[in-house]
């Protein structure tokens, strides 16, 4: 967040913002996925710089900074990867799409 008429601070501010929205424009752009989809791309780009080491921080994730903890990773996918439900067959019906 910026300063409010404190032109000197919006560079940093802008080129973050850019940053992250070139991230998010590169990822939908990559899947071949609809526009619509810039909110959540947005936010899963942020989620990744926060995981990732930064040179300010003595390299260390601004995640590791604020929680002491270091980030996993394990939970990460490709975006947009295919997904797959399952349901138990006590709460399929025979209406059930198959």
């Amino acid at each position: 967040m910026s300063t409010p008429y404190n032109p000197q601070q919006n560079g940093v501010e802008k080129r973050k913002n850019r940053t992250i929205m070139e991230a998010a424009r590169d990822m939908l752009h990559d899947q071949d996925l609809p526009m619509h989809l810039l909110a959540e791309a947005a936010r899963i780009a942020v989620y990744v710089q926060n995981c990732t080491p930064h040179r300010v921080l003595e390299n260390k994730t601004p995640e590791e900074v604020f929680s002491d903890k270091k980030p996993e990773f394990n939970h990460l996918r490709i975006f947009s990867c295919p997904m797959y439900i399952h349901i138990p067959k006590e709460k399929i019906t025979k209406l059930y799409p198959s």
